[in-house]
């Protein structure tokens, strides 16, 4: 009989002493509570899986695209980790989970539901640091092309959080989302960026056949120059066409009328400092990038400039998080379409101020690329 590899017995020892001291289970909840809902396997269990070869390794670079996600079921293994999707959920099921933590969910904002994944996660690196993968390098996608992150805090239990793991060692837990009730080809992504390494980013299905896939021209559009010069900048209803980016200034505001807008409904605000005002941008955003991995964009890729280009001094705005007129706060894939809100503060004393479009500001390898002016007047 072949030998198992050291490193599973291992790990098998390590979380068998685990489990005798921390037993880890899913809360017992009250009457909206649905066993039949719910996998109660444990990293203990998911580990006697891998060593009786009942689950499909992910061949290497499978999973790399959304056309291609890995399939249901499968076991990935990346640099220092592996993973695994146990148990996905959506709609009423995954209502039922989250209420069995027995904390109340108040009422959905129209056309949302929330999404369950809950996902096994290994440590294989090979030193004796510790080591974490959480909440932000995992997340939900699907055919809207927009991350959907974690909503809710600590609930269900377990839920997924930045852990300190050596190798060896495994943990399991849910992260949640609030997702469009039509959204479909839904996936898990993982997005692991760290300093000095290349960038890894994984995609589960977590439907069977879960794919989306762009046309083939896809990203081949020809940029215009609307915007491209600090002299020139795009005014309200020009529309501008970059590398990656076609954007469009539909309306905008300062001043009182900013304030009294950004206000609307926002038990955060802030009136702007003295000597400031308020600017708030409405914009339309399609993002054309040729590679399948997440991005930023919100208030941060916008800010106000001099006439020689020299940023100037602003604030943040605090916006509500829940509004009619939605703001622009967003992580995208190739093919998102955002619609939205941008407010940003600029000195009171700037006549029509010029704002900047920077969605690579934190990229230097793409710097100015996208780079574009507008103007409000």
């Amino acid at each position: 009989m072949a030998k198992r590899p050291w490193w599973i017995m291992l790990a098998v020892f390590v979380l068998v002493s685990f489990a005798c001291a921390l037993p880890v289970s899913l809360p017992v909840g009250d009457d909206h509570n649905d066993d039949s809902a719910v996998d109660d396997k444990n990293p203990i269990s998911i580990l006697e899986d891998l060593m009786d070869g009942e689950t499909a390794n992910a061949p290497d670079e499978a999973g790399t695209t959304r056309r291609s996600p890995l399939p249901v079921g499968t076991l990935l293994s990346v640099p220092g980790w592996e993973l695994k999707v146990i148990q996905f959920l959506r709609g009423d099921d995954a209502l039922r989970v989250i209420r069995s933590s027995g904390q109340q969910v108040g009422e959905l904002p129209a056309g949302k539901e929330f999404a369950l994944v809950k996902i096994f996660v290994r440590c294989t690196a090979l030193d004796s640091d510790a080591h974490d993968i959480g909440l932000t390098e995992l997340f939900i996608t699907g055919n809207s092309h927009v991350a959907y992150g974690d909503t809710l805090d600590g609930i269900p239990q377990p839920e997924f959080l930045y852990e300190d793991m050596y190798s060896a060692e495994a943990v399991e837990g849910w992260i949640d989302a609030l997702i469009p009730v039509n959204e479909q080809d839904l996936m898990a992504v993982l997005d692991l960026q760290e300093y000095k390494t290349d960038r890894i980013t994984r995609f589960f299905a977590l439907e069977e056949g879960a794919s989306v896939s762009l046309p083939e021209n896809f990203s081949e559009h020809e940029p215009n120059q609307i915007g491209a010069s600090i002299d020139t900048p795009a005014k309200v209803g020009e529309q501008i066409i970059t590398s990656e980016w076609e954007i469009r200034l539909l309306n905008a505001s300062r001043g009182a009328q900013a304030e009294t807008a950004i206000q609307r409904e926002n038990p955060l605000f802030n009136p702007p400092q003295e000597g400031m005002d308020y600017v708030l941008l409405e914009i339309a955003l399609s993002y054309f990038g040729i590679n399948d991995s997440p991005v930023h964009i919100g208030p941060d890729n916008f800010y106000a400039v001099d006439r020689d280009g020299k940023k100037l001094a602003g604030e943040w705005v605090r916006v509500p998080k829940q509004s009619m007129n939605p703001y622009i706060n967003a992580t995208v894939f190739p093919g998102a379409e955002l619609a939205g809100w941008i407010a940003i503060s600029t000195p009171a004393d700037t006549d029509q101020p010029l704002i900047v479009f920077d969605p690579d500001r934190y990229h230097s390898e793409k710097a100015d690329v996208n780079l574009r002016y507008l103007l409000i007047e």
